[in-house]
């Protein structure tokens, strides 16, 4: 379809006239048309008395009859039959041969995503859309490739590239575009194996994109956003997913500038190709991801270079990696932004350094949220010597850390602090309503074997750094090795009614009302209880129940809501850590935010 551009008003009135003049034509405006490809063989030859892909896009990108096709119209759909329509005129950039480009309001629309195949052929990139609001569905779109020449170094969109305007894609598959098979020795930067969006819009839904790739070469060329690239463009994918896509910066997906929203989709099985790689490279952008998986992605899921993300109702589930060169830094997520976690689970992810979440820079707040499992491992790389810190979170440099109405346990670290390493940080780190337990380490003296005495099983906070607590539990946290309870190592300041099992002498803590040291918590099972995230729910005899603060807001963990009078005494008190007792008869009226997948 053609666009008109009036400019002014007084080609508004020209517009008006025409249309006006149009009306007392007697001539019927089409607005609508529907053009039937009867072909798979990629033509352009003129009055054969086919009508094939190119030529229907031609047709409705000029409104004007190409061969068999008939002529487009104000918008159109291109109809295609099952068959594998493959892309075979070589040749430089037009309608006639190399890519489909599409400009106007189009929608092609297949069968199924799995029978009705645009094959690119690796002659170019499959489709170029240039502006309008162009629709895809029910489609494959495969084997794109645009190799890099000396006229153009840098790629852009291997299997589909969106320069502006509205693109949609919806039921389709996005599969094995990119540099798949090109030796590793070119010298181009490309961006977007799948799929690279320059500006405008982008909507995908109930979509799968895989198995692309963009290939990173050390010193001779970049490649980012494997299956996904994201340069100005506001983009919202739902009910989808990417997988096994490979690329340096953003194996999945890599967003310059854009606005990303993301939503019960699954990113899972991309494997990065350098040390600081991850699924989701957000560089300046804005990033939204709510309930939406992230699972076994190499060897991170996340890094949050700057901007901003907020990551509502999700899963990181055995995401991470050991570096090869420099020490991994995060297995779920390495952030240098503003980041924002709630009612989300981190389970089993590893790293070098900082098992789930590395903090290097920014602020990062993290409510009702689960983290079990998670590892940090030491090992030597080509030039580091990683030392296995921060089982869950290590902060560096000037980055802000809060936690409230969260569960660390179960996770370990060969080096300091199973749970938090909080190190070398002006910024105290802050914990509220929260519930750290059953975390260990296995550190001792790398030359003696001894024990190291500020080891902190449970949190460290060393050099020059603090720790401030409220209405939390800190309980059975243990050096397997040196088989010595610790809670806590470093300087920790209470604002009142914190439980530590094990606070000897290293933990230097500064207490305030209602703290309970040297007592069990007595816990019960780790598990679900009714909400989306697991906690340990506490025992009839706990010393816990009703003895925390008055303001620990107004849910717990599992956004049961608090406080509950738990000792009958009439009064309704908090109680200390992550869950409220005494609150199952409530669970089933509680509105939770989400069902994990």
């Amino acid at each position: 379809m053609r666009f008109l551009h009036w400019i002014g008003l007084g080609s508004l009135g020209l517009a008006l006239s025409w249309q006006a003049a149009a009306a007392n034509s007697n001539q019927p405006q089409v607005l609508h048309t529907t053009i039937t490809v009867n072909t798979v063989v990629d033509d352009f030859t003129p009055n054969n008395g086919t009508c094939s892909l190119r030529e229907a896009i031609q047709a409705a990108n000029t409104d004007l009859a190409v061969d068999a096709c008939p002529a487009g119209s104000a918008s159109d759909t291109i109809q295609l039959a099952a068959g594998s329509y493959q892309l075979s005129l070589i040749g430089s950039d037009g309608p006639q041969t190399g890519d489909l480009d599409l400009n106007g309001s189009i929608q092609i629309t297949g069968v199924t995503s799995a029978t009705s195949i645009i094959d690119a052929n690796r002659i170019d990139r499959a489709m170029e859309i240039t502006g309008g609001n162009v629709r895809l569905s029910n489609l494959q779109v495969r084997e794109g490739f645009l190799d890099g020449i000396p006229e153009q170094s840098t790629v852009y969109g291997h299997g589909i590239l969106h320069h502006a305007g509205s693109l949609t894609i919806d039921s389709s598959l996005i599969t094995t575009n990119g540099i798949i098979t090109s030796p590793a020795t070119f010298g181009y930067n490309n961006y977007g194996g799948g799929i690279a969006s320059l500006s405008g819009y982008l909507t995908i839904t109930n979509s799968l994109i895989e198995r692309n790739r963009v290939r990173h070469v050390y010193m001779g060329g970049i490649g980012s956003g494997g299956g996904l690239y994201i340069d100005a463009t506001s983009v919202n994918m739902s009910n989808s997913t990417l997988r096994e896509s490979q690329g340096a910066a953003g194996s999945a997906i890599y967003n310059s500038r854009g606005r990303l929203n993301i939503s019960n989709s699954t990113i899972a099985g991309h494997v990065g190709t350098f040390d600081g790689s991850a699924a989701i490279a957000n560089v300046r952008g804005e990033l939204t991801l709510s309930d939406t998986n992230l699972n076994n992605n190499t060897p991170k899921a996340l890094v949050l270079g700057g901007g901003s993300a907020t990551i509502r109702n999700s899963s990181f589930i055995g995401n991470g990696g050991g570096g090869s060169f420099y020490c991994s830094y995060g297995g779920a997520i390495a952030s240098y932004g503003q980041l924002a976690i709630s009612n989300s689970r981190f389970v089993g992810n590893w790293a070098n350094e900082a098992g789930a979440i590395g903090v290097v820079t920014g602020t990062t707040t993290i409510d009702h949220s689960e983290f079990s499992a998670n590892y940090a491992q030491i090992t030597s790389t080509g030039r580091d010597e990683c030392r296995g810190n921060g089982g869950v979170i290590q902060t560096g440099n000037n980055g802000k850390v809060s936690i409230d109405s969260s569960t660390l346990a179960y996770n370990r670290a060969d080096g300091y602090a199973a749970a938090i390493y909080h190190s070398y940080n002006p910024n105290p780190l802050i914990i509220h309503n929260s519930t750290i337990v059953s975390n260990t380490n296995s550190l001792l003296h790398p030359y003696t074997q001894e024990i190291v005495e500020d080891d902190g099983p449970g949190i460290a906070a060393l050099n020059s750094s603090s720790v401030q607590l409220s209405n939390t539990i800190l309980a059975g946290n243990r050096n397997e090795a040196s088989n010595v309870a610790r809670d806590c190592s470093g300087l920790f300041l209470s604002h009142g009614y914190v439980l530590i099992e094990h606070a000897d002498a290293v933990c230097d803590l500064t207490q305030a009302t209602g703290d309970l040291l040297g007592v069990q918590p007595k816990l019960e099972s780790f598990a679900f209880h009714g909400g989306a995230t697991r906690s340990f729910s506490l025992s009839a005899a706990s010393p816990a129940i009703d003895a925390g603060s008055s303001d620990c807001g107004p849910t717990d963990q599992r956004y049961v809501p608090r406080p509950v009078d738990g000792d009958n005494d009439d009064q309704a008190l908090c109680d200390i850590g992550s869950f409220e007792f005494a609150a199952a008869a409530m669970q089933d009226s509680v509105y939770l935010p989400m069902t994990m997948k």
